[in-house]
């Protein structure tokens, strides 16, 4: 039996191609692309799910990976692969931003550890929101959602030379300036509690001049804040479920999936 080169370049893009665009998801997903996760790890789940869904797709075109062509294509199987991935990450990053807001105004701000997720120095309260929101992403099955809406992509944005269209880009840099403003508003009941106290005390100075308001006032603004936290945190599943929604329709924009 002779087997052509054709053939062996068919059958390797039909595995190829849906590799990069699923590594390239990993690469840059909550909880998959976190830097506690190894790289080896990172590699089978990719390798794993691209077997299962192999299947599942349309068929590829023949192009040789070692061409300009075979480049292009795997560029664009990349930047899809990422965008998609740090559609989500930006929903994770709006609470993180909330919670480094809330302990900037608690006087915590000082407070930090190494986030086990990005491998850097962030706030406690920011990881506080960061990981409550994660656990949520999982227990409500946003990765599944994710992976089946890559795996749709496939027959909405086929593997070619062309990519997505500047639009869908767009639209991403659009969702990222969210975690600004999202974070004001995750932070807000918080940011304006504290403010309250900061009018408070800031009559007490003027009533009673000589109460060391600097002994006490750092007390009482973490007082206030955790307990501004803890009546709060029941709207984060809320703030969460409407987020997540948009960063779903930002992920369909880039794959165009309907």
């Amino acid at each position: 039996m002779l087997i052509t080169s054709a053939e062996v370049v068919q059958w390797v893009g039909a595995y190829l191609w849906p590799f990069i665009r699923i590594s390239a998801l990993f690469l840059v997903m909550p909880v998959f692309g976190s830097s506690f996760i190894p790289v080896q790890v990172r590699v089978l789940l990719s390798v794993g799910c691209t077997l299962m869904v192999v299947p599942l797709l349309p068929p590829v075109p023949s192009i040789d990976p070692v061409s300009i062509q075979g480049v292009l294509v795997a560029g664009h199987q990349v930047l899809i692969g990422i965008a998609s991935g740090l559609a989500m990450q930006i929903l994770i990053a709006i609470f993180m931003v909330g919670g480094q807001f809330i302990a900037i105004q608690m006087g915590l701000g000082f407070s930090t550890m190494i986030d086990p997720i990005n491998g850097e120095q962030s706030a406690t309260l920011g990881l506080f929101f960061s990981f409550i929101v994660t656990l949520l992403f999982i227990v409500m099955n946003g990765h599944l959602l994710v992976l089946n809406i890559i795996v749709e992509s496939f027959k909405t944005l086929p593997v070619a030379e062309k990519g997505p269209e500047l639009s869908a880009y767009w639209s991403l840099i659009e969702w990222a300036g969210k975690i600004f403003s999202g974070g004001t508003l995750v932070a807000l009941p918080a940011v304006a509690a504290l403010f309250l106290v900061n009018v408070a005390m800031g009559v007490m100075s003027r009533a009673a001049p000589q109460i060391n308001l600097f002994s006490i006032g750092f007390s009482i603004y973490i007082f206030v804040g955790l307990f501004a936290i803890l009546f709060t945190l029941s709207t984060v599943l809320v703030q969460f479920q409407t987020y997540l929604f948009e960063a779903i329709n930002v992920l369909k924009q880039i794959t165009k999936v309907s």
